[in-house]
């Protein structure tokens, strides 16, 4: 979690200020020179809370719908249900887990912008704390839960094919190859995670976009943020900050996955 942290920092400045940071090494350097290293890592303590309640939830969650919702042998070995129902159990986990999440998701990603700002400005960076402390003054519970429609969709679809991606791959590798089954977890938890940050990527620019923006509501600014984005940037700004994302999600989700078939 505190290794990737920086290419999630990086992530989040890409997508709330594209004038400001134009790419992967030029929002690293200019942040350390700027503010330092260490402001890399700023956000760390909600992301650990939030990463810890996340995959908590969302493996927990999951592995629940699947006992709801038994598979066949015949799906085990490859039916067409088999492979279409981890997607639908995944896109439901998604959709709840985005509740327990959306929280730390607020702090983390204004922690990383008001870092910035307060660089600029010449004040004390704040702490995660001090940004929670902000949000729940200024806009009490309503403020922890800016942007939970675009949560939802980003959660909902990641986690489609976060899981869906992975049952086919692990299938498949069994199927097709050799591996020892601690190989074909690491390298298809790698990819799935790979896999579904790449389709999430339009969903999650205007989400980060509204969830750093003190001004923005829990519900109805979606639209007009992934409208905005696609009119002033383009196609390639709905894919902002994808590098950084994609190089920290195989590494992370590899031994997330691994973890979890081992225990």
């Amino acid at each position: 979690c505190y290794t990737g942290q920086p290419f999630d920092t990086v992530k989040v400045r890409l997508q709330a200020r594209p004038d400001e940071y134009t790419g992967m090494m030029q929002t690293f350097y200019k942040t350390a020179e700027a503010e330092g290293v260490a402001a890399l890592w700023k956000g760390s303590v909600a992301v650990v809370t939030g990463m810890i309640m996340e995959n908590a939830a969302a493996f927990g969650v999951n592995e629940q719908l699947k006992r709801v919702f038994p598979q066949s042998a015949q799906d085990l070995d490859g039916g067409a249900q088999g492979l279409f129902q981890p997607f639908m159990l995944g896109a439901l986990t998604g959709s709840l887990v985005s509740f327990a999440l959306c929280p730390s998701e607020i702090v983390k990603t204004r922690t990383q912008l008001e870092v910035a700002n307060a660089k600029t400005s010449g004040l004390k960076a704040p702490t995660s704390m001090d940004i929670l402390k902000k949000v729940w003054r200024l806009q009490g519970m309503a403020g922890l839960y800016t942007g939970i429609d675009a949560q939802i969709a980003r959660d909902g679809l990641f986690y489609a094919v976060f899981f869906g991606s992975y049952e086919i791959l692990v299938r498949a590798f069994r199927k097709h190859t050799s591996l020892p089954d601690e190989a074909n977890f690491f390298i298809s938890g790698g990819l799935a995670g790979m896999l579904g940050w790449g389709f999430v990527m339009p969903v999650d620019v205007p989400k980060s976009i509204i969830q750093g923006d003190w001004r923005a509501r829990p519900v109805g600014d979606f639209g007009g943020a992934f409208s905005e984005v696609f009119r002033t940037r383009g196609l390639s700004g709905l894919f902002s900050g994808s590098f950084p994302a994609l190089v920290r999600s195989f590494p992370a989700n590899a031994a997330l996955f691994l973890g979890y078939e081992l225990t």
